[in-house]
């Protein structure tokens, strides 16, 4: 018993040690080749050979079949030089057994009977067939497709690696994804260039096959009929049957690695890596018309006078089956469930969703997404930013009738609808047609009237927009989306503008970048977009900051000159045709208090207002909206942004410019003046 464990451990640890030096297998392999060429083998060693040679062919077939990349088998090269060796020194072992004992073993033996079948012409001619169809289909198709496929990746390796590099410098990929993908360009054109010469020694192969057949038989009768005084007939039929028995043990085992070849030089990986099966099921799936047709076509041949009915039918059955599959799976989807405990790739990516919109399931309709989309499409229109897709959570856990708004999975604005409200308008606190009870929405974005059908259909007659059902929540959607619309314009984002503004306009991005990090140019596009200010006209505003930029690092002050620039765009907004823009005129000491306040430090500037001073701001403001309803601030270019700073949490909505942008021919009426009191203006610092 223990001598038995005792050489169970033995064992053991010596296919441990095997396992772990797969190179001194490859080198012995490589030793028995030369030994198969200078010393003479037994006929059960050569068989046992053969059919190594066989099982090793069909392994690298299936290989070739199931390999997701080419790549995967990279080593396949050096695989034809080991295998082309191997196989011609196991035909210089057969033919010395063919020669000198007429008995090659049983193998060949078999494989000869087999294809001669009792008559030794029709095996002569299988045998010239199977050479021929294995010399010239296969392995010259497979050389050429080696040979070209070689050609242009050496061609397209320059393209290849300043693609490469543009993607690097445009942010898309990392220098880690940029090393891998030219490691990938350099093997893959190594790997092409080693298939086109390593097809060579299967074609040498091949040629060598045909000859060793041509002289086994002619030797062999020779042989057989001068030395051991045999008939001519029983020569030609016993050394026919033995030289195209040891001719097919070269030429499947060629037959099966030239085929395998074939299918790895002729392979085009699609964007999604998988084996050939997959690919070929999930393209030919994808044109189920021309199953159908082929199903057609068959049905004609088996109803033709004359034609076996039963062959056709069945293949044209054969041939719908797949369409009738796909049909299936179209109309009754199967759910596809992942297992408890596990998590996906997509279940763990770095970042948060820009944009999500929680809902009750009441508030869901089957047109939401395409208003969302068509929201989205007006946005880009009138303020020119690119707003990411939105994504939408029905939530049954929350209350009746309440969405809920997440810019990058945070909620910015949460609201319930009333039940008995149809209809629901935009105004003000002091609007004198409306009676109901309004509602203030967060962030100055305004306020909201809920009305029941009837007010709504007044209001409507009285000249207000009047949002019913769906374009309820679709209102107040496009309210937080202007409101958080600055948070969608970052470096990625403003990266994408530039590159769609290159197609068009190469020279002015090209300089553009020269003048500007793309963090600053972001940066302006952020500051005017939480303004309101379109950027659409990206062409003006690339060419005010190429003006500027070599004059002014200011970020802030590049936004003014750009704002500047931009106020033909900026007045057409704000002024109704043929009306004079009605204007809220700044006082000279308010200016003064807010330009003194002014703070430089090393994280940017800022106001160092007091709190008395910031609430008689506001309080004048509020004051002229009660009287005034719809103006616009106007203040000199230096104190605009930190006016607009101070008033942009209660008073989103008013719009604040600089003389400058509203310019000299621009028709104003202004409405009213403020100033500090002079007790306010003299106020220090809390």
């Amino acid at each position: 018993m223990q001598t038995n464990v005792m050489r169970k451990d033995n064992v053991q640890r010596w296919l441990q040690m095997c396992a772990g030096r797969q190179d001194i297998i490859l080198a012995v392999v490589m030793l028995m080749a030369i030994v198969m060429i200078t010393l003479p083998l037994p006929t059960f060693v050569v068989d046992i050979l053969i059919a190594i040679n066989l099982a090793f062919s069909i392994i690298l077939l299936l290989f070739a079949i199931y390999i997701n990349d080419p790549l995967d088998l990279s080593v396949f090269p050096s695989l034809l030089l080991i295998t082309t060796l191997y196989r011609l020194s196991l035909t210089i072992s057969t033919s010395r057994l063919v020669l000198l004992q007429h008995n090659a073993g049983d193998i060949i033996d078999a494989f000869g009977r087999f294809m001669v079948g009792g008559n030794l012409t029709v095996g002569l001619v299988i045998f010239a067939i199977i050479t021929i169809v294995q010399f010239i289909v296969i392995t010259k198709g497979t050389e050429r497709v080696a040979e070209v496929s070689a050609r242009f990746s050496l061609d397209g390796m320059p393209g290849k690696q300043m693609s490469i590099d543009g993607d690097l410098r445009a942010g898309v990929i990392d220098a880690d994804q940029a090393r891998q993908l030219r490691l990938h360009v350099q093997h893959e054109s190594r790997f092409l260039g080693a298939m086109d010469g390593a097809m060579k020694f299967v074609k040498g192969d091949a040629i060598a096959g045909i000859i060793v057949v041509l002289v086994n038989i002619l030797g062999g009768i020779t042989i057989a009929v001068v030395q051991y005084g045999m008939s001519l007939g029983d020569a030609v039929q016993t050394y026919s049957v033995l030289s195209i028995g040891d001719g097919l043990c070269g030429q499947i085992p060629s037959l099966l690695i030239s085929l395998s070849a074939g299918i790895i030089v002729t392979r085009v990986p699609g964007e999604k890596r998988q084996n050939l099966g997959r690919e070929l099921s999930t393209q030919l799936g994808k044109q189920p018309q021309a199953l159908i047709l082929a199903a057609v076509v068959m049905l004609l041949f088996a109803v033709i006078p004359g034609f076996p009915f039963i062959y056709f039918f069945i293949m044209a059955v054969l041939t719908a089956l797949p369409c009738a599959l796909l049909w299936y799976r179209a109309r009754y989807p199967q759910p596809v469930s992942a297992p408890q405990g596990s998590l996906d790739d997509d279940q763990m990516v770095p970042g948060a969703q820009p944009l999500t919109l929680r809902l009750a399931p009441r508030l869901h309709s089957e047109s939401l997404s395409l208003e969302i989309d068509a929201l989205r499409k007006t946005l880009f229109d009138t303020l020119g930013v690119p707003l990411p897709d939105v994504s939408i959570i029905v939530d049954a856990s929350m209350t009746e009738n309440s969405m809920a708004v997440l810019v990058y999975q945070e909620s910015v604005f949460s609201l319930t609808f009333p039940v008995a409200a149809s209809c629901m308008v935009f105004t003000t606190a002091e609007a004198a047609d409306v009676t109901t009870e309004t509602q203030v929405l967060p962030q100055g974005m305004g306020r909201i009237a809920w009305l029941s059908a009837a007010e709504g259909q007044r209001a409507q007659q009285a000249g207000q927009t009047v949002f019913t059902g769906e374009q309820c929540l679709i209102g107040l959607l496009h309210k937080v989306l202007v409101n958080h619309m600055a948070e969608f314009i970052g470096v990625q984002e403003a990266r994408y503008l530039m590159d769609a503004m290159e197609k068009r306009y190469a020279e002015l991005v090209k300089e553009l970048q020269r003048q500007m990090p793309i963090n600053k140019i972001a940066e302006v596009l952020q500051r005017l977009v939480s303004e309101r200010v379109s950027i659409r006209d990206l062409r003006l505003v690339f060419g005010t900051l190429i003006e500027w930029a070599p004059r002014e690092k200011d970020v802030q002050m590049l936004t003014e000159y750009v704002r500047i620039a931009l106020r033909r765009h900026i007045l057409h907004r704000l002024m109704v045709e043929g009306m004079p823009l009605r204007v809220l005129r700044i006082g000279e000491e308010m200016e003064n208090v807010i330009r003194e306040s002014i703070r430089q430090t090393a994280m940017g500037t800022y106001t160092a207002l007091s709190s008395e001073q910031r609430a008689q701001i506001l309080q004048l403001i509020a004051e002229a909206q009660a009287v005034h309803s719809e103006f616009v601030i106007v203040s000199s270019v230096d104190t605009r942004r930190f006016l607009r700073k101070v008033i942009e949490q209660q008073h989103a909505d008013i719009a604040v410019l600089s003389w400058q942008e509203v310019g000299e021919h621009c028709l104003i009426q202004v409405v009213q003046s403020i100033d500090l009191n002079p007790e306010y203006a003299s106020d220090d610092e809390d």
